[in-house]
């Protein structure tokens, strides 16, 4: 195995000895609770204490397969990945599944090793209900997560009849009401 998932990790175990020289120590364990995963820069010449910057990922956004890593170990040990219906307006290509050439590997662990079988849900948090239903990030396939809608009363009115016959669930949530 590879200083970095440059080549594709293999095991469950090549998982955790990659995690856990990346992390600094040993392999995290999953843990319940919420994990926010995002991609943060620092301007160059900045103060260590100054404040990261939230990267918008897209084609300009630079890539690394240490990134790409750490984006798969976090979605391996998910239950939920939980993003917004601007989000997925605003970026219309962007999938939830386990990515890069570890992602196999990546699927082991996540049954071995954390213990999850079931793909995660993807939780979408809309009041509008405005999300296009052929979105990528709703395809089915291995180890895709499963699409749950949350929205209204009215965004479910919208929403429910565009989804009917697909795999994406729609539930109301009172609290995105009017």
């Amino acid at each position: 195995m590879s200083e970095t998932p440059r080549e594709a990790l293999v095991s469950a175990a090549d998982v955790e000895a990659f995690a856990a020289r990346l992390y600094g120590g040993s392999c995290p364990a999953p843990v319940p609770g919420v994990s926010h995963v995002t991609a943060c820069w620092r301007r160059p010449g900045a103060l260590p204490t100054s404040p990261l910057v939230t990267l918008k990922i897209n084609e300009h956004t630079p890539k690394s397969a240490e990134d790409t890593f750490a984006l798969g170990f976090a979605r391996a040990r998910a239950d939920a990945i939980l993003v917004s219906g601007k989000l997925l307006r605003d970026e219309p290509t962007t999938t939830f599944g386990l990515p890069g050439p570890s992602a196999p590997a990546l699927a082991r662990y996540r049954q071995e090793s954390a213990l999850r079988f079931d793909a995660p849900l993807l939780v979408v948090l809309t009041r509008s209900g405005d999300v296009d239903p052929g979105h990528v990030a709703f395809a089915d396939g291995p180890g895709a997560p499963r699409p749950l809608v949350l929205t209204g009363p009215d965004g479910a009115e919208k929403l429910a009849p565009r989804v009917a016959g697909t795999r994406v669930e729609v539930q109301v949530l009172e609290a995105l009401g009017p």
